[in-house]
């Protein structure tokens, strides 16, 4: 594999950490803005809303420009708006610039992606936009329980400050090395259409719908762990780098299906695996005694473990199943995925965040169990469908 490629994730992990890096601390973050703890994270829903309306048409606008420009004048744009929010706590400001920060991770994942594939051969696709998901996995890994850490000994806005610095050190290292990779012949805000075609479309609303499940607890994870574990900021920040570590075994796996699998069992296959991890959160919390015990500690931990693991293992899946849909529209049908992703995770805060208000923290888990399931059904539908269609 061309090793430049193995450079790409760098931007990756300073996306994927500056999205999450203050879940950690989000009753802090709350009590500092003066709002409740389901307003501040909408923090999530309005990156991820952003990120998924912004993305097809940022990526269609720049289509035809080099792509290493764009994606450097992405990271400067991310790094700048992670460095205000740190300089500026008040929840109005937090908000725009959270939007400002979606732009950039709009346009810098789906181009990291695309030239990924350009640079791979073609039956090594799929491990070459695993390489650039690993960026994301070592951030649940590494970088957002690093940040919890800054943010439970240095105060919530030190959390956007540390996203801030590193994606600084991943624009520094990416700069002189990064190769020159030209635009690409796509037809340009014209190829969003390709959103259409029933093949893609099914596709897209199964990435919505795995994203929905995991984000009802995952855009939540401090609150949640606190009172399934009774684990304080180290704690819940340990077991947050399971995020990470599950990913680690995701993201291979699924660049290895990708490679080798083409049907719908992988997708299926993983969530199922999401569904019954969400719905152990749950059951932490309703059942008398579970709760705050040594087990509660280790069934969570596997649960984020699974989660995690089957989310990170859905991308690559996915991606190479649009790409064979739409080979034509490269970067647009991969802007599109991710867009699905994003909103999956903004959907996913905004109905955790309404499920708390009105049915308290132990129906999150549940509620992420029937989405996953909800997904499974939506794949054999569009199966069942696409075997009609071959056969009249």
């Amino acid at each position: 594999m061309n090793p430049r490629i193995y450079l790409l994730p760098l931007g990756a992990f300073a996306i994927g950490t500056g999205n999450f890096v203050f879940v950690g601390v989000l009753d802090e973050l709350a009590a500092g803005l003066g709002v409740t703890v389901s307003a501040a994270g909408q923090l999530t829903t309005v990156f991820a809303v952003a990120y998924a309306v912004s993305a097809p048409l940022l990526v269609a606008l720049t289509a035809r420009l080099p792509r290493r420009a764009v994606l450097l004048g992405a990271l400067v744009l991310f790094t700048l708006s992670n460095l205000l929010m740190a300089l500026i706590p008040l929840f109005a400001a937090l908000l725009g610039l959270r939007v400002l920060a979606a732009f950039a991770a709009a346009l810098y994942m789906p181009v990291a992606m695309g030239i990924a594939v350009e640079l791979a051969q073609p039956g090594a696709r799929g491990r070459a936009m695993a390489v650039v998901l690993f960026g994301l996995t070592f951030a649940f890994l590494a970088g957002i329980p690093i940040g919890t850490w800054i943010g439970t000994a240095f105060g919530w806005q030190a959390t956007f400050g540390f996203a801030a610095a590193v994606g600084a050190g991943a624009l520094l290292a990416l700069v002189p090395v990064l190769p020159r990779v030209p635009g690409t012949t796509s037809r340009g805000l014209a190829g969003i259409g390709v959103v259409l075609h029933p093949s893609v479309a099914a596709l897209l609303g199964v990435s919505v719908l795995a994203f929905v499940a995991v984000f009802c607890i995952n855009a939540f994870i401090g609150p949640v762990l606190a009172r399934a574990t009774g684990l304080g900021g180290t704690g819940i920040g340990l077991l947050q780098m399971l995020l990470g570590a599950g990913g680690l075994l995701g993201v291979p796996l699924g660049g290895w299906l990708a490679d080798r699998r083409t049907g719908p069992g992988p997708a299926i296959a993983v969530l199922s695996a999401i569904a019954v991890a969400q719905a152990t959160f749950s059951l932490l919390l309703l059942v008398p005694g579970w709760a705050a015990t040594t087990g509660s500690v280790v069934a969570s931990g596997l649960a984020l473990t699974v989660a995690s693991g089957a989310l990170f293992a859905l991308g690559p899946v996915q991606q190479q199943r649009l790409l064979a849909a739409a080979p034509e529209e490269r970067d647009i049908v991969l802007s599109l995925n991710a867009a699905a992703l994003f909103l999956g995770q903004g959907l996913g805060a905004a109905v955790g965040g309404l499920s708390i208000r009105w049915l308290g923290f132990e129906a999150n888990g549940l509620l992420g169990s029937a989405i996953a399931l909800a997904g499974v059904a939506l794949l054999l539908a569009a199966l069942g469908q696409q075997r009609r269609t071959n056969a009249g």
